[in-house]
Formats: C-alpha cells, sequence, structure tokens
C-alpha cells in the first residue's frame, strides 16, 4: 500500500501532461458584416466562418498554415481549396490573418486582420469583375476546446480533492 502512494502523484501529473499536450490545436470563429457596397444583395449581410491551426511552439514568429477555414459570404462558401489563407504569429502570439481569393469571373474576395492589438478585427473587401464592391468589418474570437474544460474540470476537481484531504 506505500509503494501505491510514491506512484500516484507522478501518474496524475502525467495524465495532465498527456491532457495538455492534446490541448494543441486552436479554433477560430469570425463574424462580421457588410457596411458599404453598391451591390443592393449585399446590402447589410452579415457573414461567418471558422478557421482552425495548430499552435506554433512558444515564442514562435512566422506562418503557421491553416488546417480548416471557411467562410459563407452571400451566396458562396470560401474554404483552403485554390487559395492560401495565411496567419501569422510573433514570439507565440497570434498577430494577423489574411485571406485573398480571385475567382475565374475576375471577381475577387480579400480580408486582412489588424496587427498586433487589432489582430482580431478585421475588413472583407469583395469586388466583382465589372468593378462593383462591398466592404465590411469582422472580429475574430477563440473557440475553447473541450480538452481546456476537461482540464480545468480535472484542475478543479485535484484541488478539491486536496482540500478535503487536508481537513482529515
Amino acid at each position: 500500500m506505500n509503494r501505491l502512494h510514491f506512484i500516484r502523484k507522478p501518474l496524475a501529473a502525467a495524465i495532465l501532461g498527456l491532457a495538455c499536450a492534446a490541448a494543441s490545436a486552436a479554433d477560430f470563429r469570425l463574424n462580421g458584416s457588410i457596411v458599404d457596397t453598391d451591390i443592393a444583395s449585399l446590402n447589410g449581410l452579415t457573414f461567418s466562418g471558422q478557421f482552425s491551426l495548430d499552435l506554433p511552439a512558444a515564442g514562435y514568429t512566422g506562418d503557421v498554415p491553416l488546417t480548416a477555414f471557411s467562410i459563407s459570404f452571400g451566396t458562396q462558401t470560401y474554404t483552403l481549396t485554390g487559395a492560401a489563407p495565411s496567419v501569422y504569429f510573433d514570439n507565440g502570439q497570434f498577430t494577423a490573418l489574411q485571406y485573398l481569393w480571385t475567382g475565374s469571373d475576375g471577381a475577387s474576395l480579400n480580408m486582412v486582420t489588424g496587427f498586433g492589438t487589432g489582430a482580431f478585427e478585421g475588413t472583407l473587401n469583395y469586388a466583382t469583375a465589372d468593378a462593383k464592391f462591398a466592404t465590411g468589418s469582422f472580429t475574430i474570437s477563440a473557440v475553447p476546446e473541450p480538452e481546456s474544460y476537461a482540464l480545468m474540470l480535472g484542475g478543479l476537481g485535484l484541488v478539491g480533492w486536496m482540500a478535503r484531504r487536508r481537513k482529515a
């Protein structure tokens, strides 16, 4: 029984460490609306999307490839195929998103966020082949992963269990 006491703590630490390692992906949502347009069908249109990426190592600076990207705008859904959105990290912090799509008909969609503190706010510019335009703004928010909730609940349970043992 005494040996089991020495194994519990390293085993609990190993389980928590594995749970942390599994939570290395990040999902984000973006929501926005058209604020200026000369295309009647897009006036006041709202749009939404999401993207995912594998988080880089702490302190990483550079582009990170997305594992998924999707935005519904107007009657079309834009994805990773045909265009390569880029996400930029500076010293381990998300600092920018850029997406540029050009269709075979000459239409284009450009999305870009600000840098640094403005990384979670951006603009959308859409242009048709006949020079009509739409401009919008959007915000990005992180989506908590189920692993994050499980890790938080596990930590709270461990703290409660330790507090209960100290009372006894």
